[in-house]
């Protein structure tokens, strides 16, 4: 101690030692103290380097104190940064068992979800739900079409009816091949009627026979145009019933989508957690 008092120019301790450390007696206190006065630390410009120079009368002892803060600098250093690495192993390790531990539980949660909202295989569901709502929904599409033909129909007859047009002169009657039938017999008929009133009288079995044939023709086409306007009127109920049929159908199917992308999006977030 006195060797080395000596080297370091140890001082009186009144002037330059601090209280002792706990784990240092008063000497060793002030011969630290006096080492630490001589200590000078420069850093290099432009570098992250610094100069270490040791102030004393020896400079055997100077360089060794020099080298020996470096070295003591070094060990300490790599001592810090082997426990950052151990520190950070633990924390790794930890954590892995974290991770390991929500997956099991992530995974668990995504079985559980699974037999609970029905969704084993939820992209096959989603893929027959999907083509099922666009089936619907093409389905109503020619339905509100065929509807609105045959609701247009339908108002031509009421509104022809109403201005007092002949039921055979609407277009859709006249159009029916059984109503066309009918009205050439009946004006064959009436042909036949003139031809025979030209020789015979209105008494005569031939006129009789035409006259008859003129009333039952009558009556088959009044039936016929009858059934025409019904089958037009009934067409357009059929088409009207078709549409809400569909229509309620595609709001059924509309609501499973929506269930199911709900259900999807759920699975998603838990699959990825899963993950």
């Amino acid at each position: 101690k006195a060797r080395v008092g000596r080297l370091v120019g140890l001082v009186p301790a009144a002037q330059t030692q601090e209280a002792p450390k706990v784990d240092e007696t008063p000497d060793e206190s002030a011969l630290v103290s006096a080492f630490v006065s001589r200590v000078e630390v420069n850093p290099v410009k432009g570098s992250r380097l610094v100069d270490i120079t040791f102030l004393s009368t020896d400079a055997k002892f100077a360089a060794l104190a020099a080298d020996a803060l470096v070295d003591e600098y070094v060990d300490q250093n790599l001592q810090v940064k082997q426990q950052d690495t151990q520190n950070m192993l633990d924390w790794l390790v930890k954590e892995l068992a974290n991770q390991q531990q929500k997956v099991q539980d992530s995974e668990q949660a995504l079985a559980e979800y699974r037999e609970k909202q029905n969704a084993m295989s939820l992209d096959d569901k989603q893929n027959i739900v999907l083509s099922r709502l666009n089936q619907v929904n093409e389905a109503v599409m020619r339905a509100r079409t065929a509807r609105v033909q045959k609701e247009a129909q339908y108002n031509q007859i009421r509104t022809s009816s109403g201005a007092g047009t002949p039921p055979d002169a609407i277009p859709i009657v006249a159009q029916n091949p059984q109503v066309q039938s009918f009205k050439n017999k009946l004006a064959e008929l009436q042909r036949e009627r003139v031809r025979l009133s030209e020789r015979y009288g209105d008494k005569h079995p031939q006129i009789v026979n035409v006259n008859a044939a003129l009333q039952d023709t009558q009556r088959q086409l009044d039936l016929e145009i009858t059934k025409s306007l019904q089958a037009v009127k009934n067409d357009y109920d059929t088409a009207l019933l078709e549409e809400q049929t569909l229509s309620k159908n595609l709001e059924a199917a509309k609501a499973d989508a929506t269930d199911l992308n709900k259900k999807s999006i759920g699975y998603s977030v838990m699959e990825r957690e899963a993950r």
